[in-house]
């Protein structure tokens, strides 16, 4: 699991839980909702601990820093306990959690202190001094990677591989040109930066995002000339985090100046990089979350499979905590004909807005109510059908604006409890992006 935040400003905690939880209630609000790309939705909940940095451990409960107070809740906002806390306030630079849930490391830009904290509450301890740190991963052999200006604010960025046993080490294995940006690691140890302008806000199209394999990670000695360019011309990255799975990186891109916030999937320059969901307000992580199912991290996907989990906040009315989760689309079926002699209509909604809709069918016999996923290229296609023995609806029908089309037929009286159907969904050229759930009829 990877998770990265990035928080510049954050607010003092009440002094008791029972006071933070009340003004949470009275100040908080999820009423401005973000706006997911279609084919996504989204689950918004109040921050429990307002404008706080924020990650997800396995299982669900959520761990915030708030510049004083690393506190565990549950996935609901309910307080479990408290995992470290500083003497005093101190402006959060990132929380991580260890990816086995163990562990949360944190850091701040007050004390520029780098420090661990066990998730059962058993104790928490100072890592490294490290100034400016900003954001950081954890390497698949434990190593923290770290962005931070040890030698202050305009002096580029330090990669710092941070060493945490035997012995903790710090060691600068790459600079950087700019202000500190967002990294994130692969599951082989290939790095992903995303590079941050020195002014404020940045420059629209001022952020790049660079690759080092594994083997340059290891050597050390990274810079901007020998990086591979992964991605160009972003408007900012904020956070960022690498899906495992599928082998996707997915960026915040978060601009003051252009009131930009959202999240891209991350593709050749910011162009071709399609947007996952328009956020109310800056973006504060990035965490890529397993549910366990087959489905990645695609429009008109299964939800039970890969999530993304991130953080918002205006620092005055708004701290969100929210889940991103593919939305499939919805095939149901109606009419008289559903029971005996008449009409039915099968019905998508959700699909691609003025797209277009390919059914298919065959008898219920051949479906499994456990869908298996096939890898079609584009997408994988959850059925109950193997797509090679099932028939097809000769021609593809339109949708409305909404993504909501229609097809009817004429049971003669005898084809109830026969057949079951299934649905894929495409652009208006007839690409297919992902499909219905399957319905007996």
């Amino acid at each position: 699991m990877h998770v990265l935040v990035r928080h510049r400003l954050s607010r003092f905690r009440s002094l008791s839980v029972l006071a933070a939880s009340t003004a949470l209630a009275l100040l908080t609000s999820v009423a401005r909702a973000e706006t997911p790309a279609p084919g996504f939705q989204v689950a918004p909940q109040a921050n429990p601990a307002f404008a706080s940095a924020v990650c997800k451990l396995p299982g669900g409960d959520l761990v915030t820093f708030d510049g004083i107070s690393v506190d565990r809740w549950t996935a609901a906002g309910a307080f479990v306990g408290n995992l470290a806390t500083l003497p005093s306030f101190t402006f959060p630079s990132f929380l991580i959690p260890r990816p086995d849930g163990t562990e949360v490391y944190f850091a701040e830009s007050s004390n520029h202190n780098i420090y661990r904290a066990a998730t059962n509450g058993s104790g928490s301890s100072t890592i490294v001094h490290l100034l400016l740190a900003y954001a950081a991963d954890v390497a698949p052999n434990g190593d923290l990677l770290v962005s931070a200006q040890p030698l202050g604010s305009g002096s580029g960025t330090d990669i710092v591989r941070v060493t945490l046993s035997p012995t903790v080490t710090a060691t600068s294995i790459g600079v950087i040109p700019g202000a500190s940006g967002p990294v994130a690691l692969a599951p082989n140890g290939d790095l992903y930066y995303a590079t941050a302008a020195a002014s404020f806000p940045a420059p629209a199209g001022s952020t790049d995002v660079l690759k080092w394999t594994a083997a340059q990670v290891a050597l050390g000695g990274l810079t901007d000339l020998n990086a591979t360019l992964f991605g160009a011309d972003f408007d900012g990255g904020g956070a960022m985090d690498f899906d495992p799975k599928s082998g996707r990186l997915f960026l915040a891109e978060t601009n003051y100046g252009l009131n930009e916030n959202r999240i891209v999937r991350v593709l050749t320059d910011k162009a071709h990089s399609p947007v996952l969901v328009d956020s109310v307000a800056s973006i504060g992580s990035v965490q890529i979350l397993e549910a366990g199912g087959a489905a990645t991290l695609q429009a008109y996907q299964p939800s039970n499979g890969t999530n993304l989990f991130y953080s918002t906040t205006d620092f005055f009315s708004v701290s969100d905590i929210v889940t991103l989760k593919p939305k499939r689309p919805v095939l149901t079926a109606t009419g008289a004909g559903t029971t005996g002699q008449g009409a039915v209509t099968l019905t998508v909604t959700g699909g691609v807005p003025n797209g277009t809709l390919f059914f298919f069918f065959g008898p219920q016999a051949s479906y499994a109510l456990t869908e298996t996923a096939y890898n079609l290229g584009s997408f994988l296609l959850f059925s109950g059908f193997n797509p090679t023995q099932v028939r097809r609806i000769q021609f593809l029908l339109p949708t409305d604006a909404n993504g909501t089309g229609s097809f009817t037929f004429w049971n003669p009286g005898a084809m109830q409890g026969q057949f079951a159907f299934q649905s894929l969904v495409g652009n208006a050229a007839g690409a297919f992006f992902g499909a219905s759930n399957g319905i007996l009829f």
